[in-house]
C-alpha cells in the first residue's frame, strides 16, 4: 500500500467512516476517513505494482476505483457501505461518485449473505477469543485502549467487537431483505 497524495483531479469521494459514521463514537474515538480515486494513467497502464489503495495521514484510506468495483462485486461490507454513507458524512464528492450512488442497488447481490455472514463470524471469533482471555486471566489484554479495556473488564467481553457483530448482521439483513444498506 502506497502512501502518496491523491491530487484533487483524481479523487472521486471522501467521507467519514467508522464509529463517527455509525454513530457510536466517544470523545476518545479517532476519526476514520475512506474514499475513492481514479488511478493515474501510469498506474492504470502498467501490470507492475498498480496502485490499488492509498493510506494517508491519520486513519485515511482511499481505494482505486478498479479495486473498489472488484470488492463491491464480492459484496465486501466495508466497501459497499461507502455507497450508502449519509450525505452529511460525505466530505468531498464528484459527479462520478453520484453516478455510483445512483446505481448502488444494482451492485448488491445475494452473495452478501456469505460475505456479511463471514465478517460477522470473524467478529464472533474475536469476541469469543477476547472473552476467553478475560475469563482465563481475569483482566483485558495488555496494550488496550484504557476506556475499551475498562468496558471489556466490566462486561466480560469486547463491546466493540460485539457492536460490529450486530452491525454486520443487521446490514446483511438489510441488503437481502430491502436491497439497500
Amino acid at each position: 500500500m502506497d502512501q502518496i497524495s491523491i491530487s484533487q483531479q483524481h479523487r472521486i469521494m471522501e467521507c467519514l467512516s467508522g464509529s463517527r459514521a455509525y454513530g457510536t463514537s466517544t470523545p476518545a474515538s479517532d476519526i476514520d476517513y475512506r474514499g475513492l480515486f481514479i488511478g493515474a494513467t501510469e498506474s492504470i497502464l502498467t501490470p507492475f505494482y498498480p496502485v490499488e489503495q492509498v493510506e494517508g495521514p491519520g486513519d485515511r484510506v482511499l481505494y482505486e476505483i478498479g479495486k473498489f468495483l472488484k470488492l463491491a462485486a464480492d459484496q465486501n461490507p466495508n466497501i459497499l457501505e461507502l455507497l450508502w454513507v449519509r450525505e452529511s458524512d460525505v466530505l468531498f464528492t464528484t459527479p462520478w461518485y453520484q453516478a455510483l450512488r445512483d446505481i448502488r442497488g444494482r451492485l448488491l447481490s445475494t452473495k452478501a449473505r456469505y460475505t456479511f455472514g463471514g465478517y460477522a463470524h470473524a467478529q464472533m471469533k474475536r469476541l469469543k477469543n477476547a472473552a476467553d482471555q478475560v475469563t482465563e486471566t481475569g483482566k483485558p489484554r495488555p496494550g488496550r485502549n484504557p476506556a475499551r479495556a475498562q468496558l471489556e473488564q466490566k462486561h466480560g467481553y469486547d463491546t466493540k467487537h460485539a457492536m460490529h457483530l450486530v452491525r454486520l448482521l443487521r446490514m446483511g439483513l438489510e441488503v437481502l431483505q430491502e436491497g439497500e444498506l
